[in-house]
């Protein structure tokens, strides 16, 4: 069975969106004494898990059923590496990278930034000096004007990196809080957005199993924080330590569990005794 008209849009977008496959998105922070130190953000987007739905969506436009060949799936690959080689040239990564520098936050510095592409995995990377940890939640990253409101599929992943994050200096304790980057929230959006007002029909069966297939896409997903600091540690909630540093972790399972309980993704934590 084809996929009907009315549903298409809504896959494409869906599709284009979900596009940024499986995350693993690390937010990191070291302290030094004097409370200046360093920050890093870094977001691998593996497409690999696409291509299977690429594939499937054009054997379901044909009118074909069951799963891609081989022949189909390498076709799906090699137009998307196409793709990718094409908006690559397109886009202009020193411009961006001279964009966010020209509007960080005061005490903010960016000290390098890098992007690239191996094959189907993309790397984007940042790190930043700063004087106060305060200010980091203040950064944004650049936004593609031209596609602001005209194409939805165009929005940052992450508009601003250490957006939750608060740190308060008691003198002889530090409390720093944040939040972890929740990538799929703004896929939900989106596609939320662009899907047809309710019409009371009952759930369409080539919807549910787009969903299913885009969630397999996801199951790689991981987001974690890493803070490091030469204090003692007072209390936190962090998942893991690795020596003088503390981890949080989150995985697909982690937010869809906050998101069926309707409860918020738990703040990292952490209480230094300086």
């Amino acid at each position: 069975m084809a996929i009907s008209k009315r549903l298409l849009p809504v896959l494409l977008v869906i599709l284009s969106l979900c596009a940024f496959s499986c995350f693993d998105i690390e937010q990191s922070i070291v302290l030094n004494k004097d409370m200046s130190g360093k920050a890093g953000f870094r977001m691998a987007i593996d497409f690999e898990p696409m291509i299977l739905i690429m594939a499937q969506m054009e054997r379901e436009m044909s009118g074909k059923k069951g799963t891609p060949t081989k022949e189909e799936l390498a076709k799906a690959k090699a137009d998307f590496l196409k793709s990718k080689k094409e908006e690559k040239s397109s886009g202009d990564f020193e411009t961006e990278r001279k964009n966010l520098n020209s509007k960080l936050p005061k005490g903010v510095k960016l000290l390098s930034a890098d992007a690239k592409q191996e094959e189907m995995k993309m790397i984007t990377s940042f790190t930043f000096g700063f004087d106060n940890p305060a200010a980091l939640a203040s950064i944004e990253f650049p936004k593609d004007e031209k596609a602001a409101g005209a194409d939805p599929t165009k929005k940052n992943v992450v508009d601003k990196p250490f957006s939750g994050l608060t740190v308060k200096d008691e003198g002889r304790t530090v409390i720093i809080r944040g939040t972890p980057v929740d990538p799929m929230s703004g896929v939900k959006e989106g596609a939320k957005s662009q899907a047809p007002a309710a019409d009371g029909a009952k759930p369409d069966p080539q919807m549910e199993e787009m969903g299913k297939m885009i969630e397999g896409a996801m199951k790689g997903l991981r987001v974690a924080w890493r803070i490091e600091a030469p204090f003692k540690v007072v209390e936190t909630n962090a998942t893991r330590r690795e020596g003088n540093a503390l981890i949080w972790e989150y995985t697909l399972e982690s937010f869809e569990k906050m998101e069926k309980s309707g409860a918020k993704v738990d703040p990292v934590y952490v209480k230094y005794a300086k």
